[in-house]
């Protein structure tokens, strides 16, 4: 049995955990499942159809999606995606890897911040103030999306997380906003054991 570690990253092995999460309930069409991830996961999740649907062949070469091909009426032929025993055991396999997992959240937009000293400090101030503004109005609908949900349902648990990430990432901004960016950086610390 493969281990959670099988994909080739971590976005992948994250997709692969999707599909096969969304898959563990029944089978869908490709339409759908794209349809669940664009309209019911866009502030927790993101995931191309094209690359959906690479990632969906993959796990069918691999044996742990059964695909067969549907015609309804005169519609065009569609594909319909299904887990297989060796897809389920897959599925609980990276569903308990993720649960337990203590990554800690490394957003994209801290690369920004790694090399903010190649911008002008006041540029760099307002950009993160434009980032701060964006941030704080994605806060009403996270909190609509808590509120929506059933006490300790799975959509509410999420939204809870997304909401506590925003928040700190709210703080963060304000924190770092309050700086005086202009300021020479202080050396880092040595690390123990380091000479």
């Amino acid at each position: 049995m493969p281990d959670a570690t099988d994909a080739p990253n971590v976005a992948d092995a994250a997709d692969e955990l999707l599909l096969l999460g969304l898959l563990s309930g029944s089978s869908m069409y490709g339409y759908q499942l794209n349809d669940v991830i664009e309209h019911h996961l866009p502030m927790f999740w993101r995931l191309k159809p094209s690359t959906a649907y690479s990632r969906l062949d993959r796990l069918s070469a691999r044996g742990l999606v059964e695909t067969k091909t549907e015609r309804v009426g005169k519609r065009p032929e569609r594909k319909v995606y299904d887990l297989t025993e060796a897809g389920r055991a897959r599925f609980e396999q990276l569903l308990r890897a993720n649960l337990r997992s203590a990554d800690v959240p490394s957003p994209v937009g801290d690369l920004g911040v790694l090399f903010y000293r190649a911008l002008p400090v006041d540029e760099v101030q307002a950009l993160l103030a434009e980032r701060r503004t964006a941030t704080a109005n994605q806060r009403p609908r996270l909190s609509e999306l808590v509120e929506r949900h059933p006490p300790l349902s799975a959509g509410r648990l999420v939204a809870e997380h997304s909401l506590a990430h925003l928040d700190a990432e709210l703080a963060w901004l304000d924190g770092v906003l309050e700086r005086d960016l202009t300021a020479p950086a202080e050396p880092a610390a040595p690390a123990e054991g380091a000479r």
